[in-house]
């Protein structure tokens, strides 16, 4: 800084510090930081680490309540999380596909009981008048008539498994049917 007196210029004052305390403080915060930034880091990993698997907790359970699903186990139904974010409506999606499967393997067991009932009483009537037949000697009127009622009786099986056939056609969509019902 100059000094004057009278507008004439006498000196100088120069001020100066040690540079020695800066130097060490920040000799010091630099052995602090590479001392404290691994265990930040590996701090932060574990931290993250738990967040992380606390976090997907409720999709380890949705695929484990699903992957104990099966044909004939379809009674399990994936818990609804208390919030309601994705994953509720992507367990209720779950839930709700998981009823439609149910109801429909459920009319595919009625549809086979049904079919089942509806083939076997005429295979019965017809086995049965097919063993009166040939347990005795019969005229050839008492033949034909016999033989008319079974090919009766055929006839009605091939009508019924037709109707049971087209019906069945009728019910099963389609696969595009299927992958638009279960995306939209």
């Amino acid at each position: 800084m100059p000094i004057e007196k009278n507008d004439v210029l006498k000196g100088y004052v120069v001020a100066a510090m040690s540079l020695e305390g800066s130097t060490r403080v920040i000799r010091n915060l630099g052995n602090t930081l590479l001392l404290l930034y691994p265990l930040i880091i590996i701090g932060l990993f574990f931290i993250s680490s738990f967040l992380a698997g606390r976090s997907i907790a409720p999709i380890r359970s949705i695929i484990a309540t699903t992957n104990k699903i099966t044909r004939n186990n379809l009674n399990d139904r994936v818990a609804l999380p208390q919030k309601k974010d994705e994953l509720h409506e992507l367990s209720s999606a779950i839930n709700e596909l998981l009823n439609r499967i149910e109801r429909t393997i459920e009319r595919e067991r009625q549809f086979t009981s049904d079919a089942s009932h509806e083939l076997r009483t005429p295979l019965a009537s017809l086995r049965g008048n097919l063993e009166v037949l040939i347990q005795k000697e019969r005229s050839a009127a008492e033949y034909v008539e016999k033989i008319e009622y079974s090919l009766g009786v055929i006839d009605t099986m091939s009508f019924t498994l037709d109707q049971l056939l087209t019906l069945a056609r009728m019910d099963a969509p389609t696969i595009s049917e299927l992958y638009y019902t279960e995306i939209g």
